[in-house]
């Protein structure tokens, strides 16, 4: 019996170590110019499932003699990008990939002066994906290469039917075989691009709902883009315009540029107005909503609102109920205001490390910012004014950067006020525990810590309310 026992277990071993080999996916590479020296890969899987926590996940490596190699596991279809030395691979064209389970990807890079899909070449299992996104950009290029700079609204819908009238001729005839969900990702993808400025820009006409409805709405462009299946592999913006052009005439005159990020409840009741009956791009743009005002807001009348609002019209069947419910908790645990702030540890231009105790009895002001960042740019100077405005024995501004030392270097005076005192997390850049800590993902970013050491609510934004922000300063 114990022979046999053992027999039987050596069978069920063998047998899970074939399946698990079978699910493994494959992505290797060969870079020529790297062949007598040793550079970094990064590869980043997009996870649909979920609106921030853990969506982006990324493997890096080294090249050997040229060579990269990455095995890993997927249990569903996802988006892929490669990055070698900080450049990225895919664009342009793309930027990024579509991968399924078990894939075997073999990409070739003869130029890293000549980066993009079109010139990377591409070999094995699923490479029929890579070339029905590259047969896309074939036929559409020719269109882009004749659209004119500047484009009234007429011709720039005009020109967007051309382009998604392309895709659709290749997603019809394209000879190879595809799995239909991965083709409808890759073309929800492709109409995501192209859509994505016109309907931006569409917003800012008064003719924009008109030919929105003529050659979006009437050819139902947004089918695709609204299938259950594949509205989470893409961004939001696109749903997003598509539901202020679907209820007003001229959203950007009527509403405001600002309207999703200033009134996040109001946009929430147009979600469930023009999708209530479609569940799935209901739930994932209130969902994204909720989690991008909780980032922004912390716990706050609107967040708690908005939070409130999503309960009350999201199932807790949702793939994303559980991830909203989690932060809304994270918040509500952390980083109420009143509880004591994190007690950081950073360095300065001279290496000296500050500690938050060293600024206690001084209202601290903290600027999160990184080097290229255009609202950074906006907000040091306004940073720079009211330095001159806050006494220095009272309140202590702080530039605190997410780059590289040389990086944080090269900006600070630009996209930081040269005048508070520049810090930065030491190299361990957005995964330092106190942006962890602080758990928000856009920049810039305001943090107020009153004279006690404790978390201030969150401060009205000083670049479109800057004596409000003095006003919420002084009172603390």
């Amino acid at each position: 019996m114990k022979i046999q026992f053992y027999i039987i277990f050596l069978i069920l071993n063998q047998f899970a170590f074939e399946v698990t080999g079978q699910n493994s996916t494959k992505i290797t590479g060969f870079v020529p110019e790297a062949k007598d020296s040793t550079w970094t890969v990064e590869l980043g899987i997009e996870n649909p499932d979920v609106i921030y926590e853990n969506r982006f996940t990324t493997i890096k490596t080294k090249t050997q003699n040229g060579k990269f190699s990455f095995d890993f596991e997927i249990n569903k279809p996802k988006m892929v990008t490669l990055e070698i030395n900080g450049h990225r691979l895919f664009f342009p064209g793309v930027f990024c990939v579509l991968i399924e389970p078990m894939d075997s990807l073999d990409f070739s890079i003869k130029n890293m002066n000549k980066l993009g899909l079109m010139d990377i070449g591409v070999t094995g299992k699923g490479k029929e994906k890579v070339d029905f996104v590259k047969a896309i950009i074939a036929a559409t290029f020719p269109i882009y290469k004749s659209d004119p700079r500047k484009q009234s609204v007429q011709f720039t819908f005009e020109t967007t039917d051309r382009k998604l009238n392309v895709i659709d001729s290749v997603y019809d005839f394209f000879p190879s075989n595809i799995d239909s969900l991965a083709k409808d990702i890759i073309r929800a993808y492709e109409y995501d691009l192209i859509l994505d400025i016109p309907l931006l820009t569409a917003t800012k006409s008064d003719s924009s709902q008109y030919f929105f409805n003529k050659f979006i709405v009437d050819k139902k462009r947004m089918d695709i883009l609204l299938k259950k299946e594949v509205l989470n592999y893409y961004p939001y913006h696109v749903l997003a315009n598509n539901i202020l052009l679907s209820a007003y005439r001229n959203p950007a005159a009527q509403l405001g540029r600002t309207f999703i990020q200033n009134k996040p409840i109001e946009f929430a009741h147009l979600v469930v107005k023009q999708l209530g009956n479609n569940v799935p791009a209901k739930e994932y743009l209130l969902a994204d909503l909720t989690v991008k005002t909780l980032k922004a807001e912390r716990l706050n009348g609107t967040s708690k609102n908005l939070y409130n609002y999503f309960k009350k019209n999201v199932s807790t069947n949702s793939i994303f109920y559980q991830e909203v419910e989690n932060l809304y908790k994270y918040f509500s645990s952390n980083l109420m205001p009143g509880q004591p702030f994190y007690n950081f540890e950073l360095p300065d231009r001279t290496g000296k490390i500050h500690y938050l105790q060293d600024f206690k009895g001084k209202v601290i002001v903290m600027d999160f910012w990184f080097n290229g960042c255009s609202g950074c740019l906006q907000m040091a100077n306004i940073i720079d004014s009211l330095e001159k405005v806050f006494s220095p024995g009272k309140v202590q501004i702080i530039s605190i950067n997410v780059d590289s030392k040389k990086q944080w270097l090269a900006g600070i005076g630009k996209y930081s006020s040269n005048k508070s005192l520049n810090l930065y997390t030491n190299e361990q850049k957005t995964e330092h525990p106190l942006i962890s800590y602080l758990n928000f993902n856009t920049y810039p970013k305001l943090v107020v810590i009153d004279k006690k050491g404790q978390l201030a609510e969150t401060p009205p934004d000083p670049r479109s309310n800057m004596n409000d922000f003095i006003d919420f300063i002084n009172k603390l």
